[in-house]
């Protein structure tokens, strides 16, 4: 999936984990803190304001806290990468993590009391390292001293605060940021379309990536040895996490013009945080496509999830 911002490797998500985004700094009253948001101040400061969002509306946001033992974990994830470790490839359990990097103990309950004290609901994920909370606009506005308003940005239309959320520092100290209180995204699908009018005999014919399919694929990455090993896939399980939906159909369509022999009904899609949209599709379509094509006996799991900074994460 080539999106115009990266795509969630071991690398992004190590700079999330680990506290790229500066958390936490001092308010100007109280003793609240400011807590960053998702989206950058850059684009919340730019946008328009024209409006108050219903109180009622129900939003959900992801807290995601804060880690312990942050520089091990640097080094725990460069190891997994370097062939001379004893960690080369061993990748953590969730167990595993959250015995040795998770927030600690104390730090859990003290912001799912904070958010109970304004009635919003919260759910914990296994790690410990995000709090998904569910409440109302007026509920979120009071528990971070927020002013959710309808925005706009670019021609799109979202909701979203100006004003960075504080807390008191008993709770906002434990927590990384907050994703959610704005649902703008600017991930865009960077993918070029080919052009069905140009001839093949034509000078202006496309070249380089335009013209590849699946054989090209296999030569450039030297596949068909596994092939003569009978390795096709079977077996195996492919995931595919994209921000836009796609037609199965076409898939299928696909593999059957490219002479493909592919396991059927081998597609799965799993809807996050409700449904998406198809601005994209193209990319989502590709991916599958080319992906599904290398590995023809292989099943193939394609998460779908909005093209927000929750939907992201998640």
């Amino acid at each position: 999936m080539k999106w115009k911002k990266s795509a969630l490797t071991i690398s992004t998500a190590a700079s999330l984990l680990l506290g790229a985004v500066p958390a936490v700094s001092h308010a100007q009253q109280n003793d609240n803190v400011v807590i960053q948001q998702g989206n950058g101040a850059g684009i919340l400061s730019k946008a328009n304001y024209f409006g108050d969002l219903d109180p009622s509306t129900v939003v959900t946001v992801d807290i995601v806290m804060k880690i312990q033992n942050k520089d091990a974990l640097a080094r725990y994830i460069n190891e997994t990468t370097d062939k001379n470790s004893n960690h080369f490839r061993k990748y953590l359990r969730v167990s595993e993590f959250k015995a040795k990097f998770a927030p600690s103990p104390s730090q859990i309950p003290a912001v799912s009391k904070y958010l109970n004290s304004f009635g919003i609901k919260r759910s914990t994920y296994q790690d410990n390292q995000i709090i998904t909370a569910t409440g109302t606009v007026d509920q979120f506005n009071k528990a971070f001293s927020v002013d959710i308003q309808k925005a706009s940005y670019n021609g799109k239309s979202f909701h979203a605060t100006k004003k960075n959320p504080t807390a008191p520092k008993s709770v906002a100290e434990n927590i990384l940021c907050i994703l959610g209180l704005s649902d703008y995204s600017n991930f865009k699908a960077n993918s070029v379309k080919r052009s069905d009018t140009i001839a093949p005999e034509d000078n202006n014919s496309p070249v380089g990536p335009l013209r590849l399919n699946p054989q090209d694929l296999i030569k450039q990455y030297n596949v068909a040895p596994l092939y003569n090993k009978g390795a096709d896939g079977s077996g195996q399980t492919i995931g595919i996490v994209s921000l836009s939906d796609f037609n199965s159909l076409d898939a299928y369509s696909f593999w059957d013009l490219m002479g493909i022999n592919v396991k059927p009904d081998r597609l799965e899609k799993i809807n996050i945080d409700g449904s998406t949209d198809w601005n994209g599709y193209e990319e989502t379509t590709l991916d599958v496509q080319q992906y599904g094509a290398l590995a023809p006996q292989s099943d193939i799991k394609a998460y779908l999830a909005p093209n927000t900074d929750t939907g992201f994460v998640n």
